[in-house]
């Protein structure tokens, strides 16, 4: 049998987890904005491949940190806090990322909106998407976290792409002088 301060509890826990979940994606997105741009940039030109790195990353650090973590020798526990903390800061660079691609777009539909407002409602898009009972829950937030990890590591390991450029004195060929 519930008792109503049972329930009260879990609806105060849930309350409190989605507001920390929300302050993260905007701090994230506010503090570290070049990563977060280079999260957004990958989540946004590569979706699919955003997954499958996320997807991958998760089975390799994911269940390496987990074997660690049931190491009892201190140093197994410390790197697999290691690894746990790199996976959670990751997911938080690309949901940061994620999150201002939507601010972008909500601001495009609403010029009125200031930039920071935008995100704030992105962030809480995001948050209360996941939220939803079933879909949300067992379809739209693994999905979502496993893109997010995918860009957040891409822009935190991933090579910066920078076009080619050929420099005047060679492309002139020899000089004359």
């Amino acid at each position: 049998m519930l008792i109503i301060g049972d329930v009260l509890a879990v609806v105060a826990s849930l309350i409190g987890i989605c507001v920390s979940l929300w302050a993260t994606l905007v701090g994230t997105a506010l503090l570290f904005s070049a990563r977060s741009d280079r999260a957004r940039l990958v989540a946004e030109n590569s979706p699919w491949r955003s997954f499958g790195v996320g997807v991958g990353v998760a089975l390799t650090i994911g269940v390496l940190s987990a074997i660690l973590l049931a190491n009892p020798a201190p140093l197994g526990r410390l790197l697999g806090f290691l690894g746990a903390g790199a996976l959670c800061s990751w997911v938080a660079l690309g949901a940061a990322g994620v999150a201002s691609l939507l601010a972008d777009r909500l601001q495009a539909r609403d010029r009125d909106i200031t930039p920071v407002a935008a995100l704030s409602r992105a962030a809480a898009i995001i948050v209360t998407a996941c939220l939803v009972p079933f879909f949300g829950w067992f379809f739209v937030a693994p999905i979502l976290v496993l893109v997010f990890l995918g860009a957040g590591t891409q822009s935190v390991l991933g090579r910066e792409r920078r076009a080619r450029t050929v420099p005047e004195a060679a492309s002139s060929g020899p000089s004359a002088a």
